[in-house]
C-alpha cells in the first residue's frame, strides 16, 4: 500500500561508492581511505520515529535517534535504498560528498543502519548522526 502524500517528507539520499585513498600534498598513499558518496536523490517519503516495542528493542538505546522510512518501490521512483547511504533529513545538502576534509564536512544528518524488505513495502531505519548540527 502506497504511503499517503500527507505523510510524506522531503529527503534527500546519496548511496555510498567505493572508497578513494587519501593522498598527502606529495601525492603520497597516507594509508588512509575516504568514504565517498554519489549525487543526492531527492525523495518524498514516509518518515516517522519508531514506536513499535519490538523495533525499539532492536535498536536498544539508539531508538531515540532512529527513525523510520517506509516505502514502496513506487514512492521511491524505483530507487534502492541501501545500508551505508547518507541521508539528508529537514536540510539541503551542501555539494560535499566525502568525508576526507574536516574542515569542509558533508553536511547529512543521518545514516542508514538496516534496511527491510516486507514484500510489498520496505522500511529503512536511519540513525543521526552524532555530533551533527544544523548550520542553519
Amino acid at each position: 500500500m502506497r504511503s499517503l502524500k500527507k505523510d510524506k517528507r522531503k529527503i534527500y539520499i546519496s548511496k555510498r561508492l567505493p572508497s578513494t585513498p587519501i593522498l598527502d600534498d606529495d601525492n603520497n598513499f597516507t594509508g588512509e581511505y575516504a568514504k565517498v558518496y554519489d549525487n543526492p536523490t531527492m525523495l518524498d517519503l514516509d518518515v516517522k520515529p519508531i514506536s513499535d516495542v519490538e523495533e525499539q528493542k532492536m535498536f536498544g538505546e539508539d531508538s531515540d535517534k532512529t527513525l523510520k522510512i517506509t516505502y514502496t518501490i513506487y514512492d521511491s521512483n524505483n530507487f534502492d535504498i541501501e545500508n551505508h547511504s547518507a541521508v539528508w533529513l529537514d536540510v539541503e545538502p551542501n555539494g560535499i560528498l566525502t568525508d576526507n576534509d574536516p574542515k569542509r564536512p558533508m553536511n547529512n544528518n543521518y545514516i542508514v543502519t538496516t534496511t527491510i524488505n516486507l514484500g510489498g513495502q520496505n522500511a529503512a531505519y536511519i540513525k543521526r548522526i552524532a555530533g551533527f548540527r544544523d548550520e542553519n
